[in-house]
């Protein structure tokens, strides 16, 4: 029996029990001060696989898939940021494994890339 995220996926060569996926949003001055990049530079030195990216009200938010031990450690590191961001508060939603993500990558704003290649920035 498997625990409210956690998943059982065994792909032949990998056994996933010990997998979790994980939605974080982080509240406080968290635009502007790297914390994009320092949250995909630590997703992928542990391995994960996901993405972060910054949100309309000022938060930044995270999706990250990986082992169980990874994604805490992960976390903790969330919880204190880059050397000038000011963490306030973070939520964390822990989800069944699904496996279909990558390397770690910044996601940006479509409106921005729209704009830019409309060379209006």
């Amino acid at each position: 029996m498997t625990k409210l995220g956690e998943s059982t996926i065994n792909d032949g060569t990998h056994n996933y029990t010990d997998y979790i996926r994980i939605k974080a949003q982080i509240f406080g001055r968290v635009q502007g001060v790297g914390f994009r990049g320092f949250a995909k530079r630590y997703g992928n030195a542990l391995g994960l696989a996901g993405w972060v990216k910054n949100l309309y009200d000022g938060s930044i938010e995270i999706v990250a898939e990986g082992e169980k031990t990874k994604i805490e450690k992960y976390i903790t590191l969330l919880e204190k940021g880059p050397t000038w961001a000011r963490v306030d508060r973070i939520t964390v939603s822990r989800f069944k494994f699904k496996g279909d993500l990558d390397s770690f990558h910044v996601k940006y704003w479509y409106f921005m890339s729209y704009l830019i290649k409309l060379r209006c920035l």
